[in-house]
């Protein structure tokens, strides 16, 4: 059996937001979606496939390993992730930013 091995620890000013900086650069269709919502992942590829021009998909994945939880709750930490804002669904086509879930506020 392997050795656990933590992520990389990067510090926030090295982190980059792939998506951000393709929408920056006019592209034409950018997303970001989660794997705790697999009906908006279709929903964007099917949309990403009918424009003419640059399209990009971002999925968000936690890591289990890198992030020290169990495997069996990565859907439920993906939920997380997006209610608290850590990521976010978006949408960027037409030149407008669409999000399709607001993070809760508790």
């Amino acid at each position: 059996m392997g050795r656990l091995i933590k992520g990389e620890q990067r510090p926030q000013e090295y982190v980059r937001d792939v998506a951000e900086i393709l929408i920056a650069q006019g592209c034409d269709y950018v997303a970001k979606t989660s794997i705790a919502y697999p009906l908006d992942i279709i929903k964007k590829f099917e949309a990403a496939s009918k424009v003419d021009g640059m399209s990009f998909i971002s999925i968000h994945t936690p890591c289990p390993t890198g992030w020290g939880f169990d495997q069996a709750k990565t859907i439920e930490v993906a939920r997380m992730a997006v209610k608290s804002g850590f990521t976010v669904l978006l949408e960027y086509k037409d030149g407008k930013r669409t999000l399709q879930k607001v993070p809760v506020k508790k």
